[in-house]
Parts: structure tokens; C-alpha cells; sequence
């Protein structure tokens, strides 16, 4: 008598169990739980999307910024070599423009310092167009 008892408990909980099984189950399916699952796929998938398009905005701005220190370094090299050639013809012909610019005409220049006519309007003229 005592085992047909403690098989009918045992029967007894274990339809208990699947009772509660079906209950959690059918509560889980309930709409109001089926529209929280479709929210949270729908905002996962977003979230996704946004996160790839973070990354593809990253690597374009990486690329970017790359471009500019390049162009950057080269407006840089452009400048210093301009100073360097504007410093090289200064020191160069230092007379012709001291000259200058203490109002001598290129006629005078020249003839002041032994050099052609042509060769000291041409350094005057490379001078003005350093200046711009």
C-alpha cells in the first residue's frame, strides 16, 4: 500500500511539474511576451546596423584625417622650401636689393656693381614674384 501511495505522489507531482511547464510555456507565448521578443529582435538588429555604420564612418574619417596630414606634410614641405629659396636669393643678391631699396634704378644697380642690365631686372623681377 505504502509504494502504490508513494507512486500516486510521485504521478501526483510529477503531473504537478508539467502542469507548471505548460503554465511557464503558455505564458511565454502570450502576446504581450511574443511583442517584447519581436522589440528586442527588431532593436538588436538595429543596434547592429548602427554599429556598422559606426564602423564605417570611423574608417572613413580614419582615411580622411590620413589624407590631410599628407596633404598637410606637403603644403608644410612647399612652404619651407619657398622660405629656403626666398632666404637663398635675399642672401644671394643682398647688394642688388639694398640698393634698391635705397632707390637706385636697375641702371644704376648695375652699373654700381659691374653686373648686366638684363641679369639685375631679372632679379628684381624674381624678387616681385617671391613677394606675392
Amino acid at each position: 500500500m505504502l509504494t502504490i501511495l508513494t507512486i500516486s505522489l510521485l504521478v501526483l507531482n510529477f503531473l504537478g511539474m508539467i502542469f507548471l511547464m505548460v503554465k511557464n510555456f503558455s505564458s511565454k507565448t502570450s502576446p504581450d511576451h511574443r511583442k517584447i521578443l519581436e522589440t528586442q529582435k527588431l532593436l538588436t538588429r538595429e543596434m547592429a546596423e548602427l554599429t556598422m555604420a559606426i564602423d564605417h564612418l570611423h574608417q572613413s574619417i580614419q582615411q580622411e584625417a590620413e589624407q590631410l596630414r599628407t596633404e598637410v606634410q606637403s603644403i608644410q614641405s612647399s612652404i619651407k622650401g619657398n622660405v629656403q629659396q626666398e632666404l637663398l636669393l635675399k642672401e644671394r643678391y643682398r647688394e642688388i636689393f639694398q640698393l634698391e631699396e635705397q632707390g637706385l634704378s636697375a641702371e644704376q644697380i648695375a652699373a654700381k656693381l659691374n653686373k648686366g642690365l638684363g641679369e639685375v631686372e631679372f632679379i628684381l623681377r624674381l624678387k616681385k614674384g617671391a613677394l606675392r
